[in-house]
């Protein structure tokens, strides 16, 4: 994430959004999550999140544009507050102001980064002084997703989601995002791909390059293991797919559990994309990978 404004009162972020550039599940460990090998890779899609300090203890959140999240104890934000006030002993409260732009449950982390930006955010108003490794092991107690909003960005994911190996990537290419408009849940697409206690190995090797062409052309060789199952129930997905190709996308993947589908380009794709990813109540959004930083 990144830090827009910061005093003793007031923190104010932006959460970026992610993508999977391509996805393994390699089964289900001993302590029930699943181990997966992942390229993860921040883009510029980003929800705001502003966060004032308050005299008397409690998280109050507000959504700005959006009136389906919840805003209690079932929301991430109000969790991460929880969470490190059961830690450290936070003794004041915060408001929190969100407006969201990523789509929620479309496989980006939309939930997962705006929970980090807010543990950045009471690390600064509480002066705890936690290194962002720091931030990344405490945030694993509120999902697998969250200690990635903690990198430089760009890594390769292993493990339920805590092993994050930093990597240098190019990033001088187009992502455009179409996320349809209907949610797929984590845990139904994990029941879905039915995968039990077995270890898979993992199956793509990333080789260097010497252009964003040669990474990009690379990764159309890989996969995304949630894609053929959420495309049994929702055959869409693949219209976007070749809708996408068609339009000059190198890569043409689902992200996470979906349903956000993304093409990648070495150009950028034209004005006019075809209708199959121009549709009512759908989210469409031309952004570029980009790199995290502490400010």
């Amino acid at each position: 994430m990144s830090i827009r404004e910061s005093t003793g009162e007031l923190v104010v972020l932006t959460a970026p959004a992610k993508l999977n550039l391509f996805l393994e599940v390699l089964g289900r460990r001993d302590d029930g999550f699943h181990a997966i090998y992942s390229l993860f890779q921040a883009v510029s899609l980003h929800d705001e999140i502003s966060v004032s300090k308050t005299a008397a203890p409690g998280c109050n959140l507000t959504i700005a544009n959006n009136r389906k999240l919840p805003t209690n104890d079932d929301n991430l934000i109000v969790k991460a507050y929880q969470l490190l006030r059961m830690k450290y002993g936070i003794d004041f409260g915060i408001d929190v102001t969100l407006t969201k732009r990523i789509p929620i449950a479309a496989g980006l982390g939309g939930g997962s980064s705006d929970a980090a930006a807010v543990l950045t955010a009471l690390n600064q108003l509480g002066e705890f002084g936690l290194s962002r490794d720091q931030l990344g092991d405490v945030s694993l107690d509120l999902g697998s997703d969250l200690p990635f909003f903690f990198s430089s960005g760009q890594a390769v994911v292993r493990g339920r989601g805590e092993q994050i190996t930093p990597i240098e990537l190019p990033i001088d290419y187009w992502v455009l995002l179409v996320t349809p408009d209907f949610p797929v849940g984590t845990a139904s697409a994990y029941a879905a791909l039915k995968r039990g206690l077995t270890h898979v190995p993992e199956r793509f090797t990333l080789p260097g390059w010497h252009s964003s062409t040669a990474f990009l052309e690379a990764l159309a060789t890989a996969a995304n293991d949630f894609e053929p199952v959420v495309r049994a129930d929702h055959p869409v997905i693949e219209e976007i797919a070749e809708a996408l190709t068609t339009a000059g996308a190198i890569v043409a993947r689902m992200s996470g559990s979906g349903p956000t589908m993304f093409g990648l380009f070495a150009q950028p794709p034209p004005d006019s994309l075809p209708e199959q990813v121009r549709r009512p109540g759908w989210s469409v959004s031309l952004v570029r990978p980009m790199r995290l930083t502490d400010s």
